[in-house]
């Protein structure tokens, strides 16, 4: 799925996961690093899918929106901890899941 992230370039598409197993939302680092020259808070160590801890770099608070055939889904502010993921450049958790209650078509 894309999402389109309000960064410092304007609006960027992010390949994004939807993950009702995350405990938070995460931001790619490299994506981050590529888009945000300033992130909030401290580092803090975060527990990953396969319950093992990883540390996460920052947080990062941006506003986003999701598109389908030109129409906004769903938008809002959401905090996002930086992280080295891979494969994806955000991870939606239960943090937006619990946001944005989306209604899902799962056929």
């Amino acid at each position: 799925m894309n999402t389109w992230m309000l960064t410092e370039a304007g609006w960027s598409m992010a390949w994004t996961l939807v993950d009702s197993g995350a405990d938070a939302n995460f931001m790619s680092h490299a994506w981050a690093s590529k888009y945000f020259s300033k992130a909030e808070g401290k580092p803090k160590v975060v527990e990953a899918v396969d319950n093992h801890k990883i540390k996460s770099y920052e947080q990062q608070r941006a506003a986003m929106k999701i598109i389908n055939d030109e129409h906004i889904l769903q938008e809002g502010f959401h905090h996002f901890e930086e992280a080295d993921i891979s494969g994806y450049d955000i991870i939606l958790g239960m943090p937006w899941l619990e946001a944005a209650n989306p209604d899902i078509n799962w056929v």
